[in-house]
């Protein structure tokens, strides 16, 4: 089936309301449109590194204004990992981390928390997957398909074109956020990519950054120096 066809059946299976991660990125942004579709409740969760990011909040606050609805914020399912293999972190802090035992999250849990959260058991979680991606997204989604029925997800624009996301664009009048400028895609991660960029144009927010991963300075150097 196409992609009109999957959100129609998802819908029939599931009813009306659907659980959209929302990263701020151009399919995040496609998925948006085409579940406004066929569903009429749609919940927006963005997933976070530092919950309190300049830049991040200014394209946070845009959607939010333009969707006219809010986009809740929770800690990124990745984060846990991060700090639990003590990337970029001091001694201090991994006497810590060692010491809290914070559990690793599987996107199940997580995606099964949404749904206690908001009271919506039935409700699938959408993400802006597409075959176009990359050679091995577009394998996988060849071999399994649109929807993970594990974790009772599916991707809403999977076979959407550069050309669809752009029409979507022009139609709804939206801008990509500012990550689009700084990193070529939305923000991800503390890798070198995104953190020398933040650094130059949002020093406070390369602060805040350093607040959870102290040593990312490190990150820098590795590249530039070493």
């Amino acid at each position: 089936m196409d992609s009109e066809e999957l959100c129609k059946k998802v819908r029939e299976i599931t009813g009306n309301t659907v659980i959209l991660m929302f990263s701020c990125g151009k399919d995040a942004v496609g998925c948006y449109y085409q579940l406004k579709k066929h569903f009429d409740n749609i919940i927006l969760v963005y997933q976070y590194l530092h919950p309190d990011l300049s830049f991040v909040n200014e394209s946070l606050d845009y959607f939010e204004k333009k969707f006219g609805q809010k986009i809740y914020r929770i800690p990124h399912v990745g984060l846990f990992r991060i700090i639990n293999e003590h990337i970029f972190q001091s001694p201090e802090h991994s006497d810590v981390i060692n010491f809290l035992g914070i559990p690793n999250h599987k996107y199940e849990e997580y995606y099964d928390c949404l749904r206690e959260d908001f009271n919506c058991e039935n409700a699938f979680v959408a993400l802006g997957v597409r075959v176009n991606d990359s050679p091995l997204r577009r394998m996988s989604i060849k071999v399994s398909g649109p929807i993970q029925k594990h974790k009772r997800s599916f991707f809403p624009i999977y076979d959407w074109t550069n050309d669809d996301l752009r029409a979507c664009f022009k139609e709804n009048n939206i801008k990509l956020p500012i990550d689009y400028e700084l990193f070529g895609k939305s923000f991800d991660g503390v890798g070198y990519r995104y953190i020398k960029p933040i650094k130059e144009h949002f020093p406070e927010d390369y602060e805040k950054l350093k607040q959870f991963f102290p040593l990312i300075d490190l990150e820098i150097l590795r590249y530039e120096q070493i």
